[in-house]
């Protein structure tokens, strides 16, 4: 079981970040290399009761797995029986809940194969409220009881405290020993703190959160005046809560009057009147700046308004205004103490000159700041009498006040302090540098500082011993002074005289001096680092180290020495990235390329290292995309090197590394410097600046390296230039003659490229720009070579492919012919178009073997066109043919049905006869169109298949029509039938049969009416159609209501509608509807 304290005071994270890591862990957990599930539980307070703790959790991890319901439930109660005793039963409460969570905890474990659970409570809140000594006595004994009973029950722990909450639990004694201490005890580990934060922390927050509502410049401060970060750290002191409500604050304000970005203006809108979120005062009094800018009326016409206009960037922004952005006399009116009225009437100073290469600027005074700003904190007494002391002994406090100025350095997140200071005695006291590694960013190297203060009256040379040896054995390589304009005692001038010209130059020029100045000094500048400095003193909350660092300078003026002296060595994975830059020199990369080519780790890479990099001069950039530098535009860190040789002839290698230290810093680790003075050396190599040579020193040869001759290069390149524009033209001149694409273009980037490479005949004294301008032609031209061998083997392809289609097409034709079937006079003419066809595909074989283009795109021209006029002929041919069957087939099936309707007439009808007649003339004509047919005369026998479908057609009516009638009325006499009983009706219905097979149709109307005179009753037909006219013409009646089923109705209501003597005229259906 692990256990952890997260501290933090409002509004500073706590329950943001425990409920994030709630989140993050009930995704998996990751134990060597391998995710494992895990339930996370979070309770918003501990509260004061040990039952309702125990509901809360429970509530929780049913949130996270609900597949423990059932088994909870399981789970006996944790009150304790009634039949307990009152006196125990709150101690058996304690129990059982350890006993309930220590099941739960286990269930999860081996029944549903979780690998821990995380429990994140985030205030004690109850606890720093209650003034109940003891319910808070009885709750931290029971929650005590609580960890100890699960301590190997594999649940974990993290526990939020505010300050306050810590202090509320610790304050009640038990015996000789804290309840509260013993409980913290068994938190104790890695504390967690969440506090209050640094300036590079704010601007990362803001960033975060922005990022969360944009889709472009993610990463980016914008639309927020960086400047503006500054200022509100200092005044909220960098608590978060306060950070985020003024900006956003400052964004409604900037949306109300349509600006584009969250500047000084937006700022002091935002923190005029805003209440602390920790003090009960306002960060920007309204009032007091409403009663500056009336006191600054009477300082000068135009102060007003000037201030107005300007306080967006001297408040909000804390901006170094230049003389000119003032009218005429404001700046030295605002500089002189003026009169402000009201509760804290007295006399400020507006304004505080800069002076900057010779140029004034203007800041906000710290007085105004004070005066305005009145909840940055009171430092009070306490501090004042601190300064005094630093200031009456400097010698005691050195060490304190150098310590101090580490710590404030620390504070800001810009390094990380060693553990030992560098020491040495002076006299009864002690002096002390603190050594701190300085974050100059990513991408950049960190640079060990020893820092120190001193305040004496001069600089001792025991300072200076302890730079030197900070520098010597420590691995120093800057070192800082806080001091106040002292000059070196002549001690010291003696040591410095005596020192080596490395140590001396580190004395010298790697020791950046911070002279306060009188403000600075009054403003306690030295009492708030004792303050930092001295553990014992017990003043640390007194004291902002971000602030005062701030106030100092110190980190500025580091990183811009660093800027302007340091040499970069950059790290083994980032000196591979430059390396490949360089090696694909012609190519352009992306973070994600490099990323993928050099399997590097997004840790190690990314948008922000890549910039520090490019800060240094160690890549370049192209657009969006990252380069190798050039060498004589964008001046690597090697081309000191270069310069040097220019400059001074040949070198050797240790003459090329003190030339170097004369004017840099190498930023290598000591001991590295010939590695990395070669490095650079390589660089130049590869690129053809420097070469290995030979030089005499005193008699004797040494290696040495030397620039590389640029005329002899610069000619060879020429020359090469000019072979490949040749080889270039050629290309062009095959592209004209195949009508390639584009060959216009290709035609003007020839003209561009010789007009270039004829201006470089006229240089005589070629430099290595002029070198790298024809390298770059060559490359240019090679890439016209390549253009235009694509577009000329794409053009072939082309032109092959063509060819090879219509042969396609020939093949397919032929195909056709040899399927066709098809003899006589149409057989010949096939024959004839197969063999031309054969002749055409050869031609075409022939051309592409023999790589034949120009000829081949004409032959394949024309013979696509010829074999689509055979096409279209040997298809007419075959058309004939085809409809001659297709006709031939649809005639057989009128012809077959028409014999099975003459069949079906009566032979004694005389008509039979006829029409078989008829029929056997028809069979007749088809033996004609066979033998045409089968001579291949394809269109005298369609001719013949025309001639016969009219008379077919009219015979199949004919027909048809007289087997109708012969069955219609054939049915009518047998409906009959069973009606007729008597004799003479019998030999009245033998007789109708007879004149019906006999095609009398006139005359069986007539006997069919007789014949119903005999009948007993009516017919079946007749009792139908009284249904019809009974039930309105309804069928599903007539089959529901009377004894005719569906088969005989359907069959009644046939014959009555074909019988054109009946009274039905039609049938309608009625649709269901939808």
């Amino acid at each position: 079981m692990k256990r952890r304290l997260i501290f933090g005071e409002y509004g500073t994270g706590k329950s943001h970040h425990l409920i994030e890591l709630r989140d993050e862990v009930r995704e998996g957990v990751e134990v060597d290399g391998e995710t494992y599930e895990a339930l996370a539980v979070y309770v918003g307070n501990l509260g004061l009761s040990i039952r309702r703790l125990y509901e809360k959790i429970v509530e929780e991890i049913l949130e996270d797995e609900p597949g423990l319901q059932d088994y909870v439930e399981s789970l006996p109660d944790v009150e304790p029986d009634s039949s307990v005793d009152e006196a125990y039963q709150y101690e058996r409460l304690q129990d059982n809940v350890a006993t309930n969570l220590r099941k739960i905890v286990t269930h999860a474990r081996e029944e549903l194969g979780y690998r821990s659970v995380y429990l994140f409570i985030d205030e004690a809140e109850d606890i720093e409220a209650e003034n109940d000594e003891q319910k808070v006595q009885r709750f931290i004994r029971s929650f005590l009881h609580l960890v100890n009973e699960l301590n190997t029950s594999g649940l974990h722990i993290l526990l939020g405290f505010s300050q306050g909450a810590r202090m509320a639990i610790t304050q009640y004694e038990d015996d000789d020993d804290s309840l509260g201490n013993a409980l913290v005890q068994r938190f104790q580990g890695d504390d967690i703190y969440l506090g209050d934060l640094t300036e590079s922390d704010v601007k990362e927050m803001l960033i975060d959160r922005m990022d969360v509502h944009r889709t472009s410049n993610r990463g980016e401060i914008s639309p927020i005046v960086e400047d503006t970060v500054d200022v509100v750290t200092e005044v909220t002191g960098g608590h978060p809560r306060s950070i985020l409500q003024i900006y956003s604050e400052a964004l409604n304000y900037a949306a109300k009057v349509d600006a584009d970005r969250i500047d000084g203006d937006a700022i002091v809108y935002a923190l005029r009147d805003f209440t602390s979120l920790v003090r009960d005062e306002d960060l920007l009094s309204g009032e007091a700046l409403t009663t500056l800018k009336k006191a600054l009326e009477g300082v000068h016409p135009d102060a007003r308004d000037d201030f107005e206009r300007l306080e967006g960037r001297l408040i909000g922004e804390g901006d170094t205004i230049p003389e000119n952005s003032f009218s005429d006399g404001v700046p030295g009116a605002l500089m002189s103490p003026i009169t402000v009225e009201g509760e804290d009437a007295g006399e400020i100073r507006v304004l505080e000159k800069r002076d900057r290469h010779g140029r004034y600027y203007y800041v906000l005074s710290e007085e105004a700041k004070d005066f305005l700003f009145r909840g940055k904190g009171d430092e009070g007494t306490e501090i004042q009498k601190l300064d005094l002391q630093a200031t009456n002994a400097p010698d005691k406090y050195q060490r304190y006040l150098s310590r101090g100025l580490a710590l404030a350095v620390q504070s800001m997140g810009k390094g990380s302090l060693h553990k030992d200071p560098v020491t040495i005695a002076a006299g009864r006291y002690e002096y002390a540098l603190h050594l701190i590694d300085i974050d100059r960013g990513p991408g950049k190297r960190e640079q060990t500082v020893a820092v120190g203060v001193y305040n004496g009256q001069e600089i001792p040379a025991e300072l200076l011993k302890l730079y030197v040896e900070a520098y010597q054995s420590r691995g120093a390589t800057f070192g800082a002074l806080v001091k106040q304009n002292q000059q070196q005692s002549a001690e010291a001038n003696k040591y410095v005289n005596g020192l080596d010209s490395e140590e001396r130059q580190f004395v010298t020029d790697r020791i950046i001096e911070v002279n306060l100045s009188t403000d600075q000094r009054d403003n306690f500048i030295y009492g708030r680092l004792l303050a930092l400095g001295d553990s014992e003193i017990q003043a640390e909350e007194m004291v902002d180290g971000h602030t005062l660092i701030s106030e100092i300078g110190i980190i500025g003026g580091l990183q811009e020495t660093f800027t302007e002296t340091i040499l970069p060595y950059p790290d083994k994975v980032h000196r591979d990235v430059i390396e490949h830059l360089e090696k694909n020199d012609t190519r352009e990369f992306t973070i994600g390329d490099l990323k993928d080519e050099l399997d590097i780790q997004s840790y190690n890479l990314n948008g922000d290292i890549m910039g520090g990099l490019r800060d240094q001069n160690l890549v370049a950039k192209s657009g969006n995309r990252w380069v190798y530098p050039d060498i004589e535009n964008d001046k690597p860190p090697w081309y000191e090197i270069y310069r040097r040789l220019n400059e001074r002839g040949a070198l050797t290698m240790a003459e090329i590394q003190d030339q170097l230290t004369t004017e840099f810093a190498l930023g290598c680790s000591r001991g590295d410097e010939n590695a990395m003075v070669q490095w650079y050396l390589d660089h130049l190599q590869r690129q053809n600046y420097v070469e290995p040579t030979t030089v005499e020193r005193e008699g004797e040869i040494h290696d040495a390296y030397d620039i590389v001759s640029v005329e002899d290069q610069y000619n060879e390149a020429r020359s090469r230039a000019q072979s490949r524009l040749n080889a270039a033209q050629e290309l062009y001149d095959e592209a004209v003659s195949l009508d390639a694409k584009n060959v216009n273009s290709y035609k003007n980037r020839i003209e561009d490229y010789s007009a270039q490479l004829e201006q470089f005949d006229e240089v005589f004294n070629p430099t290595h720009n002029d070198l790298n301008e024809v390298r770059g032609l060559i490359d240019d031209i090679v890439e016209l070579e390549e253009d235009l061998e694509d577009a000329v083997s794409d053009r072939k392809e082309k032109i092959v492919g063509d060819a090879v289609s219509v042969r396609d097409d020939i093949d397919d034709l032929q195909r056709k012919i040899s399927k066709s079937d098809v003899e006589g006079s149409f057989g010949s003419q096939l024959d004839d178009y197969d063999e031309e066809l054969a002749e055409l595909d050869t031609e075409l074989e022939s051309l592409i073997d023999n790589e034949q283009y120009e000829r081949l795109v004409k032959r394949t021209g024309s013979i696509d066109d010829r074999v689509d006029t055979i096409d279209d002929e040997v298809e007419q041919l075959l058309g004939v043919k085809s409809k001659c069957t297709e006709k031939f087939k649809q005639l057989r099936d009128v012809a077959d049905s028409t014999e099975g309707h003459i069949d079906a007439i009566a032979a004694e009808n005389s008509s039979h006869a006829e029409l078989e007649a008829e029929l056997e003339t028809i069979e007749s004509r088809f033996d004609d169109y066979r033998d045409q047919f089968n001579s291949g005369e394809f269109k005298g026998a369609l001719s013949t298949l025309e001639e016969i479908e009219p008379d077919l057609k009219s015979l199949k009516e004919q027909a048809k029509g007289i087997e109708q009638q012969q069955q219609q009325y054939l049915k009518q006499l047998d409906d009959l039938d069973p009606e007729i009983s008597d004799e003479e009706g019998k030999e009245l219905l033998e007789e109708g049969r007879k004149t019906v097979k006999k095609g009398d149709f006139a005359t069986a109307p007539t006997l069919i009416d007789d014949l119903r005179e005999h009948a007993k009753g009516p017919t079946r037909r007749e009792q139908f159609v009284a249904a019809l006219r009974e039930y309105d013409g309804s069928f599903s009646k007539i089959v529901t209501e009377t004894d005719f089923d569906e088969p005989e109705a359907f069959s009644q209501l046939k014959d009555v509608y074909l019988d054109s003597t009946s009274d039905v005229e039609d049938i309608t259906v009625v649709m269901a509807n939808e």
